[in-house]
């Protein structure tokens, strides 16, 4: 942290650069601040641009992965439910009651799956209000106890006391 009064004592290496700055004019100082500037904004984008198609190359991937592997449960859920409703014609049910047996099954278990996954999203919901309820606590908080954080950092109280 740097308080009012600091002054750097120079190097004697750091003589020579002092004596090229005041050689400098201004508009070239500037010039080169700019420069600078844009050279590293230009690199800060670059790396984020590698980084995003780096992570877009993951999620592409990834999400191939979870389509074959989506498909290959809906393969194997609809030969289990053959081979159900097969199991049940061989002891004796008749095959279209059977596959309409094995039918409701199945839609009553997809529809428990859509009621469960409607109460996470509304569990994971309240948890999102509760957090921004906490956060609107927290703010109005800090707004009364803000006066007493307006006080000079303690340097500058040292400095005006010595």
């Amino acid at each position: 942290m740097h308080c009012a009064g600091y002054v750097q004592q120079l190097k004697p290496h750091d003589e020579g650069r002092t004596d090229d700055v005041h050689a400098l004019g201004t508009v070239d100082l500037v010039s080169g601040i700019v420069e600078d500037a844009r050279d590293l904004v230009g690199a800060h984008v670059e790396a984020l641009r590698d980084d995003m198609s780096a992570r877009l190359a993951t999620l592409a991937a990834t999400f191939a992965s979870m389509l074959i592997a989506i498909g290959v449960f809906v393969v194997t859920a609809i030969l289990l439910s053959l081979a159900l409703a097969a199991s049940l014609v061989a002891i004796g049910t008749p095959w279209w009651a059977a596959l309409w047996i094995v039918t409701l099954v199945a839609g009553a278990i997809g529809v428990g799956f859509v009621f469960r996954s409607r109460a996470k999203a509304r569990a994971a919901g309240q948890s999102v209000a509760e957090a921004t309820a906490r956060v609107r606590s927290d703010v109005a908080r800090i707004a009364i106890e803000k006066p007493a954080a307006d006080q000079p950092p303690n340097c500058l109280r040292n400095e005006e006391t010595s």
